[in-house]
């Protein structure tokens, strides 16, 4: 219940455009805002991507941008999955005042990075399973209608991925 209250938070916040800082940078013409890396569950929206549909008539763009999300998603799961070993406190429910989280993850990152830059071992037994990960996954919303401007974003980064 709890995983379905934060993805609700998240797409409300995302849809109200406070998830995110107010940045963008522009490619080929079109204002690319930050963004979250979504799989093919998730809908397209201005401020989630996901791949192009698995389908016989792609064309090889979508194809290769296809693969190009699919490896930084995989890049962004490993960096969480090495975050979590290392700061075991995130693989557990946290009895800390809600608060105070966003203070506590932060910490945890900034942390991690040090120690990642500084070169710390990350032994291979810290490597452990994430009690969540088999936790039943959360449909994420429903959305009737593509926004358009949620295309023309993943049109432009179709474009950049293939220069």
């Amino acid at each position: 219940m709890l995983g379905c209250y934060r993805i609700q938070v998240v797409y409300s916040k995302g849809c109200s455009g406070t998830l995110f800082p107010d940045w963008k940078t522009t490619i080929s013409g079109v204002d690319i805002p930050l963004l979250l890396l979504g799989d093919p569950a998730y809908p397209l929206l201005p401020w989630l991507v996901k791949p192009f549909p698995q389908h016989s008539y792609m064309t090889s763009e979508q194809k290769a941008f296809n693969y190009r999300l699919s490896r930084a998603r995989v890049v962004v799961e490993m960096a969480f999955g090495r975050l979590k070993g290392r700061w075991r406190c995130l693989l557990k429910q946290n009895e800390s005042n809600v608060a105070n989280m966003p203070n506590i993850i932060a910490s945890c990152v900034v942390l991690h990075n040090i120690c990642e830059l500084c070169g710390e071992d990350f032994p291979a037994e810290w490597n452990a399973e994430d009690p969540f990960a088999q936790a039943p996954h959360h449909t994420p919303p429903t959305v009737t209608h593509v926004h358009p401007s949620a295309v023309e974003v993943r049109d432009a980064l179709v474009r950049y991925c293939n220069l």
